[in-house]
């Protein structure tokens, strides 16, 4: 039977199938929110760690204001996440564009980090902490790029920045 009609139906070939879902958004998010929240990680085990081993009651002690210290902090992870992302948009053939959306995402997790860093009473609560927040901020940014054609669930979603460049 040939491809295309008779008896059995028609037949398409891979190439011709669409995929449900938007596959090529679902993939671009995962690119770009995974380094960052590595890095973010790094960020809120370095906060722990200065709490653990008290270096952080010297930073206070000193004439430095508290948010100096943590944005002196928080310094080094924030260019690190901005390099990565532009890299990122450079190799995926993305334009500048995407830094400006995903610059609040990194904001976010670097306020995260923070915050679980300062709260958490030991690596093992650090651990079980993050990983619930990673849990709920790639729900987040994920089911979006999922749903980018259903207008209701697009207005209390971050912007996708695929599709801010198209």
């Amino acid at each position: 039977m040939v491809a295309g009609g008779g008896a059995l139906g028609d037949f398409k070939t891979p190439s011709q199938l669409t995929p449900p879902l938007p596959f090529d958004a679902i993939v671009l998010v995962f690119v770009f929110i995974f380094p960052l929240y590595f890095t973010s990680q790094f960020y809120m085990m370095s906060v722990m760690n200065e709490r653990i081993e008290r270096r952080g009651e010297v930073l206070l002690s000193s004439p430095l204001r508290p948010s100096a210290i943590v944005i002196g902090k928080m310094l080094p992870y924030l260019v690190v996440m901005i390099a990565v992302t532009a890299i990122l948009s450079l190799t995926t053939g993305e334009t500048a564009v995407v830094l400006a959306a995903v610059f609040p995402v990194i904001l976010f997790f670097l306020a995260a980090a923070l915050l679980i860093g300062m709260a958490a009473r030991s690596f093992k609560e650090l651990s079980f902490i993050s990983i619930f927040f990673s849990t709920i901020a790639t729900s987040y940014l994920f089911f979006p790029s999922i749903f980018a054609n259903i207008h209701v669930i697009s207005l209390i979603s971050p912007p996708d920045p695929h599709h801010l460049c198209n």
